[in-house]
């Protein structure tokens, strides 16, 4: 029987889509997820060049962002968020923690710190990398608004191009565009009871 030779240009083609194809399974088996139940207190010292961080706390890399005020609901907050998180292209929410904690520590009573932490993995087009995004939204109690703040990790290599500080900025804008233009239920985000409780 005869055997069927390809045209070199096929042949060479199709050894670089095998090749494409185990350097993206690579990728995935070295960045598994990882399952966290809070937002990050700072940017990993191994991952400097590849971490953006807009926080009160340990900011790094922010482009002279800081955390958006929310001037609605922690509810509203986070389905705003989510809802701009969904719209993003290769992304997959992995979890959503909500807490009532006092200075960490969980606790029951209504003068604690409502907060809600998301994290959703982001995965580039060409490779696959994964970048982690954590969003942290808590009631101000001296505002009456929900605090935004965002961390974006590379899993996997050394440096991200830019790419966690440009996605953070498209966030924050996202959310600041959807508060000045009145596009949030209105009403106070306060860890202290309201006015007149009993």
């Amino acid at each position: 029987q005869a055997a069927v030779l390809l045209p070199g240009w096929v042949a060479r083609c199709l050894m670089g889509m095998c090749v494409w194809l185990l350097l993206l399974v690579l990728v995935r088996v070295a960045s598994p997820d990882v399952q966290l139940s809070g937002f990050p207190a700072a940017c990993p010292f191994s991952k400097q060049l590849g971490c953006s961080r807009v926080a009160r706390d340990k900011p790094h890399r922010d482009a002279g962002m800081t955390p958006v005020q929310m001037p609605t609901t922690l509810p509203a907050a986070t389905s705003t968020v989510l809802e701009w998180i969904w719209q993003q292209p290769r992304t997959t929410i992995l979890a959503v923690h909500r807490a009532t904690s006092v200075n960490g520590s969980p606790a029951a009573d209504q003068e604690a710190v409502q907060q809600t932490v998301i994290h959703a993995r982001f995965v580039s087009l060409l490779w696959g990398f994964a970048d982690d995004v954590f969003v942290r939204l808590t009631c101000d109690a001296e505002t009456g608004t929900v605090l935004l703040e965002a961390q974006g990790q590379l899993r996997v290599g050394v440096g991200d191009m830019d790419v966690n500080v440009k996605r953070n900025a498209a966030l924050l804008a996202a959310m600041q565009a959807k508060a000045a233009g009145g596009q949030l239920p209105a009403g106070p985000c306060s860890a202290a009871p309201a006015a007149g409780a009993a």
